[in-house]
């Protein structure tokens, strides 16, 4: 092939006919053309950068409604709960900081006419649902005592648990704040972080206390 010559920045064809830049000219990619910004980057370097910033390596998001959740794990067919456990772990890897917490939400009383007497002498006050965390659900799916016995979906939450920690667990020591600390006014995000390592610290040690007493 016949190259011709010509400006450093016109694009010239090889001998498979692919085009490509001459010396001098910005190629995407090159060293030379620099880096690509629009590269992803995982969750872990973002979690790994905003620690080294000192900003919480979370982001509150709201919580999920998982199908299934507040239902008893013995009354649940054994392919439910392989699949309860599949959807509790990627909901927890998408927002950790709710999913060592349990929610609330609002139950609306019906009314009826034998008690609608004693409804107007009331102070009408709220009712609330509570719905346990989503990592104490997988922790309850992992024993055999309060799963129904299930020895396989067992196996599949205590897997599920260490890769949730492999991936949600920061790389340094996580130090719980001295009662000085705490007595000192700090922001909400440091409280944020504070009550999240606290969480995460005591689920880990759940989870240790539970790989033991599965290998006694």
């Amino acid at each position: 092939c016949i190259k011709h010559r010509s400006k450093p920045s016109q694009t010239i064809m090889t001998e498979k006919g692919r085009k490509r830049d001459r010396p001098g000219g910005s190629a995407k990619g090159s060293k030379g053309g620099g880096v690509d910004d629009d590269k992803p980057v995982s969750k872990k370097q973002q979690r790994k950068a905003a620690m080294a910033a000192k900003t919480p390596y979370f982001s509150p998001k709201p919580s999920s409604s998982i199908v299934g959740i507040d239902v008893p794990l013995d009354r649940l067919m054994p392919q439910k709960r392989i699949e309860l456990i599949a959807e509790l772990s990627e909901s927890i890897l998408e927002d950790p900081s709710t999913a060592l917490t349990s929610s609330r939400t609002d139950v609306v009383p019906t009314m009826s006419k034998a008690n609608t007497k004693d409804q107007d002498d009331d102070t009408n006050e709220k009712q609330y649902h509570k719905t346990q965390s989503k990592m104490n659900k997988l922790f309850e799916l992992a024993s055999l005592s309060t799963n129904g016995h299930d020895a396989h979906a067992a196996r599949l939450a205590l897997l599920s648990l260490l890769a949730i920690f492999q991936d949600i667990l920061p790389s340094d020591r996580i130090r719980l704040p001295t009662e000085a600390e705490m007595n000192v006014r700090v922001s909400k995000d440091v409280k944020k972080t504070w009550d999240y390592e606290r969480k995460l610290l005591q689920a880990y040690q759940r989870y240790l206390q539970l790989l033991e007493k599965t290998w006694e």
